[in-house]
């Protein structure tokens, strides 16, 4: 009876969870510009809604709000490597029910960008981020672990001296993750692949601010703060 019981939570689990960068899941700045050499690093604040399923098609949602850190090093005057990391410290899991009781959540990841072109004031950047995101939920208790793969390219035009424009198109081509529930395992992965974003970079004195929206697939909303060392 307790299996069965087991087997029933969870199919709602299930369910529920599988019905949230690209800045919902990518924190580190992919836009900044900065010279050979130089580091650019600073904290970014997200809210995120992604939309995950399981190899049945049963979807469901995880909001998150994450507090992170983006760090940019410049490799040469065209290929930078990127780094982030940030703690979850607010989840929302909707699915049949909704739970805000995330005991414990994290993501790291890890890639390059680069100048794919560039002339006057419009320039061509292309990237490529490896990204690990881990959450704990309570009551019911469930885990779930996720890596993406995300490529982009992103077209920035400079409207000002203190204002860039841009928008970007963010694939997720991999997407692999476990929920695990008990002694139970279930692979999901993101229900939607492509990810359409705005933003604008404001260039002030010691320090560049970067508030960006997803318009299509996640739904996110991200302010970055980037201080080049």
């Amino acid at each position: 009876m307790k299996r069965i019981k087991r087997f029933i939570k969870l199919a709602l689990l299930v369910t529920a969870f599988c019905s949230i960068s690209a800045k919902g899941q990518i924190l580190v700045d992919t836009v900044s510009v900065v010279h050979q050499g130089e580091l650019s690093i600073g904290p970014s604040l997200s809210f995120s809604e992604i939309q995950y399923k399981d190899k049945d098609d049963n979807t469901g949602k995880i909001e998150r709000n994450t507090l992170g850190l983006s760090l940019v090093y410049k490799l040469n005057p065209d290929v930078s490597l990127l780094l982030q990391a940030g703690d979850t410290y607010k989840a929302t899991y909707k699915g049949r029910g909704t739970y805000n009781n995330r005991v414990d959540g994290n993501m790291f990841g890890g890639g390059l960008n680069f100048v794919m072109y560039k002339y006057d004031n419009v320039a061509f950047i292309g990237y490529g981020l490896i990204n690990y995101v881990t959450d704990s939920f309570d009551k019911p208790t469930f885990d779930v672990n996720l890596t993406d793969i995300h490529v982009g390219a992103i077209t920035a035009v400079k409207g000002t001296d203190t204002v860039t424009f841009y928008g970007a198109v963010d694939l997720v081509p991999y997407s692999k993750g476990t929920l695990k529930y008990d002694r139970f395992n279930v692979d999901v992965q993101r229900d939607e692949m492509v990810n359409l974003k705005l933003g604008l970079d404001f260039t002030l004195p010691g320090v560049d601010i970067k508030p960006e929206v997803t318009l299509l697939g996640e739904k996110a909303v991200t302010l970055t703060a980037s201080f080049v060392m």
